[in-house]
């Protein structure tokens, strides 16, 4: 099968809302309502979670980069090269930004280098439109990001907390075979690769939370609670190698009298 019913329904919600953003914007007359249809699929993912923290991300940065133009625009709207170059800057400046911050934050600056690209580079040859432009990008946008949050939300949603709860169950199972297997001496189940996959689960829950806030779960998670039980994890790692090394010591020395053996 090479799809399975959610990622069917995955798909269906998208194309719904891309119809609905994209009627939206022609029924009421907008110039440009392939913005629309586009912005739905690029906020589009498969948490409901994360789609609606995106979508609060991408109107921030767009109204960031929509607000740039409209200052510097007007003021070097005879000096066309020198605007290709402040619009460069720009675009270097939230580029450094993005590598910065890792985090789905960063996705503020991403659109403030998108949306002043298009608009500012739209505008240097007919300046005086450039407000039009602004204000059509920014009105799409905001019918695409609510049209994507309004059909995820209400058909087929998919809770971040759910499958946050899932990742932790597995990630404390992990942990706990790794420390059995630590204590027993045996450590042929366990191998470089699987502590590094432990580490790449528990990054994924570091992501995966900043989207906890926008989830559509009645009974979710706070911040706080999840970085306290990552914060404990993150230190039981430690202990269990720890506790492999003194294993290995002791195996390599000869092994255990009976009376440890007993304790352990």
């Amino acid at each position: 099968m090479l799809f399975n019913l959610r990622q069917a329904a995955f798909a269906l919600n998208c194309y719904i809302a891309a119809m609905l953003g994209l009627y939206v914007s022609m029924r009421i007359g907008l110039e440009r309502p392939f913005w629309a249809m586009t912005t739905v699929y690029i906020v589009s993912h498969p948490l409901t979670g994360a789609i609606r923290s995106k979508s609060f991300y991408r109107v921030i940065g767009s109204f960031l980069g929509a607000t740039f133009v409209l200052a510097v625009v007007p003021k070097f709207d005879n000096a066309p090269l020198f605007l290709c170059m402040i619009l460069g800057l720009w675009a270097s400046f939230c580029i450094f930004i993005v590598v910065l911050d890792r985090s789905p934050r960063s996705y503020i600056f991403f659109l403030g280098i998108v949306t002043a690209s298009v608009i500012g580079f739209l505008s240097v040859e007919n300046p005086i439109n450039v407000f039009n432009i602004a204000s059509l990008r920014l009105q799409e946008i905001c019918f695409g990001v609510v049209s994507a949050g309004f059909v995820h939300s209400v058909l087929f949603p998919h809770s971040v907390s759910n499958l946050l709860s899932r990742q932790l169950d597995q990630i404390l199972h992990d942990c706990e075979r790794w420390a059995n297997h630590a204590l027993a001496g045996d450590m042929t189940d366990i191998d470089a690769k699987d502590r590094q996959n432990l580490t790449v689960d528990l990054t994924n829950v570091h992501f995966l939370g900043t989207h906890i806030p926008y989830d559509t779960a009645g009974l979710r998670p706070t911040r706080m609670a999840l970085a306290a039980v990552q914060d404990q994890i993150i230190l039981l790692m430690p202990v269990i190698a720890a506790m492999e090394d003194r294993t290995r010591e002791i195996d390599d020395a000869g092994g255990m009298s009976e009376e440890i053996t007993a304790y352990v």
